[in-house]
């Protein structure tokens, strides 16, 4: 591999330990410096490590079926462990909300009850801030009286098996092939050993598995493929929204100006029937209401003192930490500092990716550009927000592996770069 592919893989190696089993290695004000900027040189070091390379070729599935059974058995073998520890620890409102909110949204879906209405069964006040694909996916674990937990699980497990569908279309050496293999299931192991909350206490896991699922299409699958995944984005924890014009925007200019538009069309159409129809029609100020909640909770977050500290802000992985010390005023000031903050620097990162690529026309496939973008602005996204909680941050590190498995295994010259621009 390139000097470049190297620094990607260390970049990765980096955030992956300071996520897991280095957080805050570093104290809680530089380690979460050093993750986020481990986030951002994976995506930074990708323009050099894919510069000039085409996109992996692709064997016939058929050929390579039979090694799925090897990430369906590490599946299997962790979920006889999370079995064993979802019984020991059953969903309770008074360890986290978040399943809890999720039962009560489905159990009104199902009664046809309004859902976005205040929610009293906790002992206090709760807005349901959900959009519908945080839930919706749950409605057979209701219906057939099983642990939604296990959901997310399976959102995550197929994201790892499609992925390793692609990877073992490639002609990859059995070493390589294995270690990439590997990386989810290392990232779950770091789960267990490290944060097992996010496995018990959220569904943060289908998330990742949404994304995952998004990376893919976005090199790989259709158009519609493309549009099904944003949608489920957009409508569960919709953090990439500045990215997706970007991203149209590429399409625009690569794939075609139609191809654009139906990924955006039928984006928008389902977005319409899944949640603007059905719901926020019915009230147009739920969203907005859900807003406020989220900024409500934050500062009840950074009220909410552990040895005299807000203890969120203080576990190694976010960048709230420096307001809530080195900026003057009350609370809630402090609050809307850094959702301002959080918004340009998100802006701030599609703008320089958008300036960078139509300007300085890089040698580099439009695809792989895009993912790169996207893991940079996830990093920056979750390093900025109000309430770093380590399962939000996942999804942004769990990005690093649909990059991997683009990797070139050899430098493409002549043949290489005509290629890619056949692709392009």
């Amino acid at each position: 591999m390139s000097l470049a592919s190297w620094l990607l893989l260390t970049a990765v190696v980096v955030e992956f330990l300071l996520f897991t089993f280095l957080r805050n290695l570093f104290g809680p004000f530089i380690s979460p410096v050093v993750l986020w900027l481990a986030g951002v040189g994976v995506g930074v070091s990708g323009l050099w490590a894919f510069r000039s390379q085409p996109l992996p070729a692709l064997n016939s599935f058929k050929q390579r079926q039979v090694g799925l059974l090897l990430p369906l058995a590490a599946l299997v073998l962790f979920g006889t462990r999370i079995a064993k520890m979802l019984q020991r620890m059953p969903i309770d409102p008074a360890q986290s909300d978040v399943i809890p909110l999720i039962q009560v949204v489905v159990r009104r879906w199902l009664a046809s009850e309004p859902v976005y209405v205040p929610i009293h069964d906790f002992g206090y006040l709760l807005y349901p801030t959900y959009l519908p694909l945080t839930w919706l996916p749950f409605v057979p674990a209701e219906l057939l009286a099983f642990d939604y937990r296990w959901i997310a699980f399976g959102g995550f497990g197929i994201g790892i098996l499609v992925g390793a569908s692609l990877l073992l279309r490639r002609r990859l050496p059995l070493p390589a092939a294995l270690g990439l293999l590997a990386v989810p299931l290392l990232l779950l192991q770091g789960l267990l050993q490290t944060n097992p909350s996010t496995l018990t206490n959220t569904v943060e896991l289908l998330i990742v598995g949404f994304y995952l699922l998004l990376a893919y299409s976005v090199w790989r699958g259709p158009w519609w493929a493309q549009a099904l995944a944003l949608t489920c984005c957009l409508l569960s924890r919709f953090s990439l929204v500045f990215w997706v014009p970007l991203w149209l925007a590429l399409l625009w200019q690569q794939a075609g100006r139609g191809v654009a538009l139906r990924v955006a069309g039928l984006t928008a159409a389902l977005i319409l029937a899944i949640y603007v129809v059905p719901f926020l029609s019915h009230d147009w100020g739920a969203f907005a209401r859900a807003q406020l909640a989220y900024t409500n909770a934050a500062i009840g977050e950074w009220e909410q003192l552990t040895f005299g500290q807000p203890e969120h802000l203080y576990r190694g992985v976010g960048l709230a930490i420096f307001f809530h010390r080195f900026t003057p005023g009350p609370l809630a000031q402090q609050v809307q500092l850094v959702r301002l903050v959080h918004a340009c620097a998100c802006v701030a990162v599609v703008v320089a990716a958008a300036t960078y690529w139509f300007r300085q026309r890089p040698r580099l496939d439009y695809r792989v550009f895009a993912l790169l973008a996207l893991k940079v602005y996830l990093a920056t996204f979750y390093a900025f927000v109000q309430v770093p909680y380590i399962y939000l941050t996942l999804v942004g590190v769990a990005l690093a592996w649909p990059i991997l498995l683009l990797l070139p295994t050899q430098s493409a010259g002549g043949a290489g770069g005509a290629a890619l621009s056949a692709e392009s």
